[in-house]
């Protein structure tokens, strides 16, 4: 198997519940997400392969109050060949100004909560992606969206993946972790909600190149036949459409460190529910390297933005972002954007 390099991911763990609450309405099951996350104890775990990361989810899928990230505050890391490093406490950005005493709406106080920090005697950092790096997992989340054509949104989730493999050879050789939605271990009456979404997990050779492979791997989709330009609608009238953006046959966004991942086990309130155990499968294989997924020629740019109404960009700018030695530090990085044309 290749040697992966940073095979670390965050367990958060709530004093709420944290993940989908399903209680019931007119005597039927309706789900809904918990509270966002406010505080948090978070832990920096090494997950070297997908058994361990499937044990890793058995134990979060019996957790209410456990959710994840599949990246990492620098510095955090376990030492010594353990598996988990020390305990942190992670905050909202609103509650990190106000303790340090900071207004948000200004460039300075907008820095001031980058980094670790003092909250309530506790040292604190904020989940947001300039504190954290990626860990080489990578997730696929396979679920039909609204707006999804239907040639897409009757694939299951088997054929999804074969697409994506289509798209990109290499994950033919990939092994996986496959997580069912936690909706469908909800259990009413003896019979499990419907519920077709998954989580696919993978490893990646280079870390660094999640953000860029999540972006190429979209555009491909969408050249290849298997992406399509999902509406977005008011919040006010969900009838109103106010635009629209590419999306996939898999979920676009995974591809963001920072960004929470639910396989906690479901809250339910009501007679006739309960919540069966995850059914966690690994399929073994080996760490993909993503750099084999190349960026777009300029003949494909061209097609892309014709389908798309927009113009593939590589952005170099500075921005601040955490240092392996966990300060804060200006660096110059490439963002590998699509922007309105």
């Amino acid at each position: 198997m290749t040697d992966v390099k940073s095979p670390f991911i965050t367990v958060y763990t709530l004093e709420q519940p944290a993940n989908k609450i399903v209680t019931l309405a007119d005597g039927l099951p309706k789900k809904a997400m918990a509270a966002p996350m406010s505080r948090a104890t978070a832990v920096t775990v090494r997950v070297d392969s997908v058994q361990l990361f499937a044990e890793l989810l058995e134990t979060i899928g019996e957790a209410t109050n456990c959710t994840m990230s599949l990246g990492y505050v620098p510095g955090t890391e376990p030492k010594d060949g353990s598996t988990e490093g020390e305990p942190y406490q992670t905050v909202p950005r609103g509650i990190m100004a106000e303790a340090i005493g900071v207004y948000l709406k200004t460039p300075e106080g907008v820095a001031a909560t980058l980094g670790w920090n003092e909250v309530d005697g506790a040292s604190s950092i904020c989940r947001l992606k300039a504190n954290m790096v990626p860990g080489c997992w990578y997730l696929f989340d396979l679920d039909t969206v609204e707006g999804e054509p239907p040639s897409l949104a009757n694939l299951d989730n088997i054929s999804r993946l074969e697409a994506l493999k289509e798209v990109f050879p290499e994950l033919a050789k990939a092994g996986f972790v496959r997580v069912p939605s936690t909706t469908g271990r909800v259990i009413f009456n003896g019979k499990p909600m419907e519920a077709v979404g998954e989580h696919l997990y993978f490893q990646m050779d280079d870390a660094a190149d999640m953000e860029r492979f999540g972006a190429v791997l979209l555009q491909r989709s969408m050249l290849a036949g298997y992406g399509f330009m999902k509406p977005s609608y008011s919040t006010k009238n969900r009838t109103e459409k106010i635009g629209q953006r590419p999306w996939g046959i898999n979920d676009p966004t995974t591809a963001s460190c920072e960004r929470l991942v639910f396989d906690g086990k479901p809250v339910v309130d009501g007679e006739g529910l309960s919540v069966a155990k995850a059914k966690i499968e690994v399929i073994e294989g080996r760490s993909v390297d993503t750099r084999k997924l190349l960026d777009l020629t300029t003949d494909e740019v061209a097609r892309y933005s014709e389908m798309t109404g927009q113009q593939v960009v590589q952005e170099n700018r500075s921005t601040t972002v955490m240092g392996a030695n966990g300060e804060m530090t200006t660096q110059t990085v490439t963002r590998f954007l699509a922007v309105d044309q």
